[in-house]
């Protein structure tokens, strides 16, 4: 048996993230403070208060925010605990919404979907005659009986590193799906450097240990986990500068000089190559050959669109504009990537604009 769509419309509490973490906190106390059906609902979720104790950035940013509200609060030592308890609640189970944007909800069954790096569902969703926006989820590839259901807690286009690390300090665990165990990341290497002594690849040994060295495959070098992290992070900070006044003539530079020290599917070249492909001429032949590489990559991470629709679409269009190629089905197949983009999105509005070209 096996199930290819389904929907989750159960919502139990939305938060207008724009008017600052401190009425987030507020609005959840209020909950606790009526012994509202809503707060027994939500306080059965995760919180993970034993892993945000003192010493962590969760703790200090939670101490910040009880010093604002503490006035508003009974004078016992549980005041301090339940805060601690709410903002671990919205840190591990609230979701962005669009539309509206701004906004920040907790939902009582679509949070319960497990992260993998390869999610079998997407999700959307829609404002209600109420002004809430109701969530939809629908799997996006035949699911077996038993599968777990899964959604994405972190980026698509993070390298393994980068993704791991940001789930165990965002939500207190280490993924390690399919995705996550393969050196290569399916191919695609996000994460991969190159070997100055043989031009060659250097990958992780053990891609599920944060402290596994980095070896060449043709020679015997090795690099340390830290010196990787080093590396990376300071390539990271250069793409940063050049990327916040970017030009075409800036960025051919930043890649050339990124290839040399990285595979051309790395991350910060794939970020940069996005990019560029939007300022490259169609008559230049490094914009169909970096769009191709472009959708490559975001097709074997994300064979069904769940995740990066619009990056895909981009590249499509962009590619599509290069003499030679087949015009009319990479706009069509950019199209239908879009069929699931939120009204008044830059996706929807990026949909209308390729409809017209058609």
């Amino acid at each position: 048996m096996c199930c290819t769509r389904f929907n989750i419309i159960s919502t139990i509490f939305t938060f207008l993230s724009y008017r600052c973490d401190v009425l987030l906190v507020i609005r959840m106390l209020i909950l606790w403070r009526k012994k509202l059906k809503y707060w027994y609902s939500i306080e059965k979720l995760q919180s993970h208060q034993d892993s945000r104790g003192q010493g962590t950035n969760a703790y200090e940013e939670t101490m910040n925010i009880y010093q604002h509200i503490e006035r508003l609060l009974p004078d016992n030592p549980s005041s301090k605990d339940i805060v601690h308890k709410i903002c671990g609640l919205i840190d591990v189970n609230a979701l962005e919404t669009i539309p509206p944007e701004g906004c920040v909800a907790i939902y009582e069954t679509a949070c319960l979907l497990e992260h993998s790096c390869l999610a079998n569902t997407r999700h959307s969703f829609k404002i209600d005659d109420k002004g809430r926006p109701r969530i939809t989820v629908i799997a996006v590839c035949s699911i077996q009986k038993w599968d777990h259901l899964s959604t994405m807690y972190t980026h698509a286009l993070w390298s393994t590193r980068a993704r791991r690390a940001h789930l165990l300090e965002t939500k207190y665990f280490s993924c390690h799906c399919k995705r996550c165990a393969d050196p290569t990341e399916l191919g695609t290497h996000l994460g991969t450097l190159k070997c100055p002594h043989d031009n060659d690849f250097i990958l992780p040994k053990d891609p599920l240990n944060f402290d596994s060295q980095w070896g060449c495959i043709s020679c015997p070098g090795t690099l340390t986990a830290s010196e990787v992290m080093q590396f990376v992070g300071k390539l990271e900070e250069d793409v940063d500068e050049i990327m916040y006044q970017a030009n075409k003539n800036k960025l051919v530079d930043l890649l050339s000089r990124l290839t040399t020290l990285l595979h051309p599917g790395h991350q910060l070249c794939t970020s940069v190559s996005h990019s560029l492909i939007q300022l490259l001429p169609p008559s230049d032949p490094k914009k169909p050959e970096l769009c191709k590489r472009i959708i490559e990559t975001t097709k074997t991470l994300d064979p069904y669109g769940a995740r990066l629709a619009l990056y895909t679409a981009v590249a499509l269009r962009e590619l599509s504009a290069c003499p030679g190629e087949n015009r009319e089905g990479l706009l069509s197949e950019a199209i239908s990537l879009l069929q699931f983009e939120p009204e008044n999105s830059p996706g929807e509005k990026l949909r209308t604009l390729m409809e017209s070209e058609l």
